[in-house]
């Protein structure tokens, strides 16, 4: 079937819109719709109606002369191809007309054949320079929000270095102060807010594409119907919420914590999209099929594979995202609300993106918002998780070594360690440790070993030691997260990992967790 295109032809001389007529309906590769005018107001009227394909515009017309006419045609429609029509022109001249914005031009009496292919090129031409530069825009998004991950993802590592001293001493203090004390209670609130401030350091990471998690089967519907109860006091008490949960959905393959942190930030947009005013938010989960055309109109440029797809939705009956800011949700510390920190939906976009899903939005001024983040199947229901056993508290001899470059993190491992039972050594850097383990000749019980120091970092200590002295359990610590820390040193023989910052009694169950079962 031939190619229809619609051209919009502005020239007054009638014979030359004739001629213009039957040259193009001898081509034999499209079908050309001619529409005239014979002013140039009247064809940019016409023009900014309807849809053309391509514009042929005359230089010589009754209200305007020369190259004004191209400019003001580009102007009011930079995305249609414009071919300059004229009587007479040489090179110089169709440089000028290309700088003005025309693609190409065509004489009144050149052959028959050279319109149709001034217009061809002329629209492969633009199509070309709108698809590159749609290329060029999605790759300095890409690299925009690279940027902003590295440099999301540098402050929160850091903070979570100083969080370890101020949590783990904390903790460590509520250990020792009589319970019911006025001091207990001052050292309560210091725990809870480095725990809320250790939380923006996860959705920092997690915009980075950097959160801690490690994935496992799982259904979606299962995980928010988890969290219904939590879901409805997070919400305005103005605001009805509704869900619609598919049963025996596929499972995907995801962490329940970031799924978990992803219903919760999208909750919470849709309910201060509300204003504080009645209204509406739904949830909902259920099964699509999506093909390589619904993934272009999502918000990751990520190319992902077309198939089954379980999705979350959540909807609200708000205000709706304004098109000017429309661009702008994503990005870290952007907010439209007063009382905002601009890192939810930057969060959910960066889980989105580590879990290799993807998002997409609907959205109109006054008619509310809708959220789709969806997630590939596994062809599979989700497993059963048994429930844990309890611990059997033991009282530790020997050696520990700390391996850590923050002297407020080391001094927080020390304790918590001494409290155990054990020596502690420390080193700053994997040589130190190394010199510490030879130093004792390998009498060490376990090692808390950062991943990220000077001299000798992280992997490369643990290689080192574990190779020197396999027996040894290492746990690993980082302000980062637990799946690139095991990336490269997975079936390697780690002992554990801890996400930083952690309080007393995490590190003590992860040591207790590591020895237990390293004397198995």
């Amino acid at each position: 079937m031939s190619q229809r295109y619609r051209i919009l032809l502005i020239e007054d001389d009638s014979v030359d819109v004739e001629g213009v007529r039957r040259s193009l309906a001898l081509s034999r590769h499209a079908i050309y719709d001619v529409e005239s005018e014979t002013t140039l107001e009247r064809g940019l009227s016409s023009l900014g109606s309807h849809a053309f394909d391509a514009v042929l515009v005359d230089l010589s017309l009754p209200d305007a002369t020369g190259l004004g006419a191209v400019e003001s045609v580009v102007r009011l429609s930079p995305a249609t191809p414009v071919v300059v029509f004229t009587g007479a022109a040489d090179e110089e001249f169709a440089f000028a007309a290309i700088r003005a914005g025309a693609q190409d031009y065509v004489t009144k009496r050149g052959p028959d054949t050279s319109i149709e292919r001034a217009l061809r090129y002329a629209i492969d031409r633009k199509r070309f320079e709108v698809e590159q530069r749609r290329v060029d825009e999605r790759l300095l998004e890409v690299q925009k929000l690279e940027s902003l991950g590295l440099l999301a993802g540098g402050i929160a590592h850091d903070f979570n270095n100083l969080l370890t001293g101020v949590l783990g001493n904390a903790s460590l203090s509520l250990m020792k102060v009589p319970k019911g004390s006025d001091i207990e209670g001052f050292l309560q609130q210091i725990e809870r807010s480095a725990v809320r401030a250790s939380d923006l350091c996860k959705q920092l990471l997690a915009y980075a594409g950097k959160g801690g998690f490690l994935v496992q089967a799982l259904d979606m519907s299962e995980i928010v119907r988890e969290m219904i109860d939590i879901l409805e006091l997070s919400v305005s008490p103005q605001a009805i919420l509704r869900h619609e949960l598919a049963e025996d959905l596929p499972a995907i393959e995801a962490s329940p914590t970031q799924l978990r942190q992803v219903a919760m930030n999208l909750i919470i947009n849709a309910s201060d999209a509300l204003e504080d005013r009645d209204g509406v938010i739904s949830v909902r989960t259920g099964l699509m099929q999506c093909d390589e055309g619904f993934f272009t109109r999502t918000e990751l440029t990520e190319r992902l594979a077309v198939g089954e797809y379980a999705f979350l939705e959540v909807s609200d009956t708000g205000v709706g995202i304004p098109h000017e800011v429309r661009e702008q949700i994503f990005e870290p510390f952007y907010s439209t609300k007063s009382h905002g920190r601009g890192l939810g939906l930057a969060a959910v976009l960066g889980i989105v993106r580590a879990h290799r899903a993807a998002i997409r939005v609907y959205s109109e001024p006054g008619k509310g918002t809708t959220f789709k983040v969806l997630f590939p199947t596994l062809g599979m229901s989700a497993p059963t998780t048994r429930p844990s056993t309890p611990e059997r508290r033991v009282e530790y001899q020997g050696i520990a070594l700390v391996v850590d470059d923050e002297s407020a993190v080391v001094d927080v491992a020390r304790n918590v360690l001494e409290q155990m039972g054990f020596e502690v050594l420390t080193a700053q850097n994997g040589v130190e440790a190394l010199a510490e383990a030879r130093r004792c000749g390998g009498r060490i019980e376990v090692v808390l070993l950062d991943m990220t120091m000077p001299r000798m970092g992280g992997e490369e200590t643990f290689r080192s030691m574990h190779r020197a002295y396999p027996a040894v359990p290492i746990i690993l610590s980082s302000g980062y997260n637990e799946r690139d820390a095991i990336a490269t040193l997975a079936g390697k023989g780690i002992a554990g990992f801890l996400q930083k910052p952690y309080a007393a009694k995490v590190l003590m169950d992860a040591v207790r967790e590591a020895i237990a079962r390293a004397t198995q």
